[in-house]
C-alpha cells in the first residue's frame, strides 16, 4: 500500500486537476491523505509532517497540489525504489535535473537534489531522514533533498516524466511537454 500526502492550498482549479489525473492514472494500491496547508497558516513541511504520520503504506509520496500524473507513474517509481535500500524516485524529469545527475542505476538516471515536489519513498527512509521542517516552499523542498543525500539516498529518474509540474510559473521546458494544457 502506499500513502499519498497531497497538499490542497487555495489552487482549486489546480488541485481538481491534479486529484483527477492521481485517480485515474494510478492502479497501484495506494490510500489518499489530503491535507490543507493553508489551515491554520501552517506550512507545507507541516502538512508533510501529518500526512506521514498518518499513513500506514510500505511507501509514501509526497506531492503537491500542481501535479498532473502519467499513466504507470506509481508502479514505475515503486520499482525504482526497490532497486537498492537507498532510493528514492520522482516521476517529475525537471529542467535543472542535469545539473545534478550523478550516473546512470541499470539505465535509469541518478540525481542526488530533486523530487521536492513529488517524491515516492519508503516509510522507513522517511522515518529515517526525519521530518520535514515547518516551512513553506520553496526553500524547504530543497533543505529536506539536502537533508536526503546527506542520509546516504539518492533519486531514481524514469527514462521520460511520468507526471508534470503545472504550477503558474514560467518554465524553461514550455508548454510542449504539458499534456493537459487546454
Amino acid at each position: 500500500m502506499v500513502s499519498f500526502r497531497k497538499g490542497l492550498g487555495d489552487r482549486n482549479k489546480l488541485f481538481q486537476k491534479s486529484l483527477a489525473s492521481l485517480l485515474w492514472y494510478t492502479t497501484y494500491p495506494f490510500e489518499l491523505i489530503l491535507i490543507d496547508n493553508t489551515e491554520n497558516n501552517r506550512g507545507l513541511g507541516m502538512a508533510r509532517n501529518e500526512g506521514a504520520s498518518r499513513a500506514i503504506g510500505e511507501y509514501v509520496v509526497f506531492t503537491d497540489d500542481d501535479i498532473f500524473f502519467k499513466k504507470g507513474w506509481l508502479e514505475e517509481c515503486i520499482k525504482l525504489v526497490n532497486m537498492g535500500t537507498k532510493y528514492m524516485a520522482t516521476p517529475v524529469i525537471q529542467h535543472r535535473v542535469g545539473k545534478w545527475e550523478l550516473s546512470r542505476v541499470n539505465g535509469y538516471r541518478q540525481n542526488y537534489r530533486t523530487g521536492s515536489n513529488c517524491m515516492v519513498m519508503r516509510m522507513s527512509s522517511y522515518d529515517l531522514v526525519g521530518p520535514f521542517q515547518n516551512k513553506s516552499v520553496p526553500t524547504d523542498g530543497m533543505n529536506y533533498a539536502d537533508r536526503i543525500a546527506r542520509a546516504g539516498y539518492t533519486f531514481l529518474l524514469p527514462n521520460e516524466s511520468l507526471a508534470f509540474d503545472m504550477a503558474p510559473k514560467v518554465h524553461s521546458y514550455g508548454d510542449q511537454h504539458n499534456p493537459w494544457k487546454r
